[in-house]
């Protein structure tokens, strides 16, 4: 739904998702991590986390994301 994405976009930027470290890294070496990027039109951030330790905005960003995702229709 391309208005819950322009809601998660707008979230991401009022956030200030730009300014989050490029990486929230775990002292153990077997946890998951996780990659969320956002696209603005003169700007990109990828910022990963380990195990866990990013910050909030970060994890409900991503959650958002994997919720529309799920629910997505794709063409094929």
């Amino acid at each position: 739904d391309v208005g819950r994405l322009r809601q998660v976009l707008r979230l991401a930027e009022e956030a200030g998702f730009a300014e989050l470290q490029d990486t929230y890294a775990s002292r153990a070496l077997d946890n998951p991590s996780s990659y969320v990027m956002v696209e603005w039109p003169e700007d990109l951030k990828v910022v990963r986390a380990d195990g866990g330790q990013e910050p909030a905005v970060f994890w409900a960003i991503r959650e958002l994301l994997l919720d529309l995702l799920a629910g997505a229709e794709w063409d094929e």
